[in-house]
């Protein structure tokens, strides 16, 4: 069902390789395309990381986003309610890359002051 998540092991794949051409194309396209969904939805899911810890009367939310090359950004951020750290640490886990962007944009620009 939806959610769940299979992995094949090697004798599986052995198994299956005389069989791959014989399958007709479009059930071909659709399981590659679900694969191909699927190692996408993983790989964000390792690459955008948070959590919230308590630190003394405050909550630390530890913001991560790791690239190909290993780790681009880490952010901790300070708040004094669990629901507002909660809120932060949701919004980047679904909004990871496009706040990593804007943050980038934000330090790389020219204020003006020299």
């Amino acid at each position: 069902g939806p959610g769940r998540n299979f992995r094949i092991t090697e004798t599986g794949r052995k198994m299956l390789e005389p069989v791959e051409k014989s399958l007709p194309y479009a059930i071909r396209m659709h399981a590659e395309e679900a694969i191909r969904s699927a190692a996408q939805r993983l790989y964000r899911e390792t690459a955008i990381t948070a959590s919230i810890e308590r630190d003394g009367g405050m909550f630390c939310t530890k913001l991560g986003l790791n690239a190909d090359h290993g780790k681009a950004m880490s952010l901790e951020l300070f708040f004094s309610n669990k629901e507002q750290a909660e809120e932060i640490a949701s919004n980047f886990k679904k909004y990871g890359e496009r706040i990593f962007a804007a943050i980038m944009a934000d330090v790389s620009r020219d204020y003006g002051e020299k």
